[in-house]
């Protein structure tokens, strides 16, 4: 079974756990979510459709479980300067929580709608093994749109790398007030390096039929049922 290590650069990250399985930091306000669409006692309409929510859409859910979670290992605060610029603070002795790039770092790229242009990043204290031949996509914590920022996407062949990884992100514009301790901040996808080819297959006519009939023979949790495969991330 492959193993991810985690290796401390500092005392607080030996007691904090930063990181941690994803599955342990589902949002209340998917816990909270209907099964079913409101006003509908049934999982069908009378034309057949289905009133299922996406609370019981497996690839949603596994996405948001997949891989690890390194969450925000304590309290910031976001305020708004005179000349209407974020400033991030902290009172945490002896170490840096967030820092930022130099803005001539990031020229040419363009900055998502709606966020600061500017580039943060939060800082960690870990350094992330993994076993040979595998990397770490790390990125923002999936389906998480109400986060206050956006984590950028990046790949990191930890199984060489032995230094911290940090995580860049951009703020949203307008968002004041604390991120409490606690907050996924970046998800963390082991991925194996292997290499891949593609090819375009013939139609098959049968297959796609049995298919099609399997799937509209249940009325809910057919992907579960008849596709989905456990994945397991301790």
């Amino acid at each position: 079974m492959p193993e991810i290590k985690l290796v401390p650069l500092t005392q607080f990250e030996t007691v904090n756990n930063s990181i941690k399985p994803a599955r342990l930091t589902i949002p209340d306000w998917y816990k909270k979510s209907p099964n079913q669409i409101k006003g509908y006692p049934n999982y069908l309409t009378e034309g057949g459709h289905s009133t299922v929510t996406y609370k019981q859409c497996a690839p949603f859910l596994d996405g948001m479980i997949l891989g690890y979670m390194a969450v925000l290992s304590a309290d910031i605060e976001v305020t708004i300067k005179e000349d209407n610029f974020p400033f991030i603070n902290h009172k945490v002795l002896g170490r840096t929580v967030v820092t930022n790039h130099s803005e001539e770092q990031w020229e040419g790229m363009p900055y998502p709608p709606f966020h600061y242009p500017a580039v943060f990043k939060w800082q960690q204290e870990l350094v992330i093994k993994t076993p040979k031949n595998y990397s770490l996509l790390f990125t923002h914590p999936t389906n998480r749109f109400d986060l206050p920022f956006t984590t950028i996407t990046g790949v990191v062949d930890t199984d060489n790398y032995e230094i911290a990884t940090h995580f860049p992100f951009w703020l949203k514009q307008g968002f004041t007030g604390i991120i409490p301790a606690g907050t996924p901040i970046c998800q963390i996808i082991p991925i194996p390096r292997e290499k891949w080819t593609n090819s375009l297959q013939e139609f098959d006519p049968v297959k796609n039929a049995i298919n099609q009939d399997n799937y509209m023979s249940k009325i809910v949790k057919t992907y579960k049922t008849f596709f989905w495969k456990k994945k397991q991330y301790d």
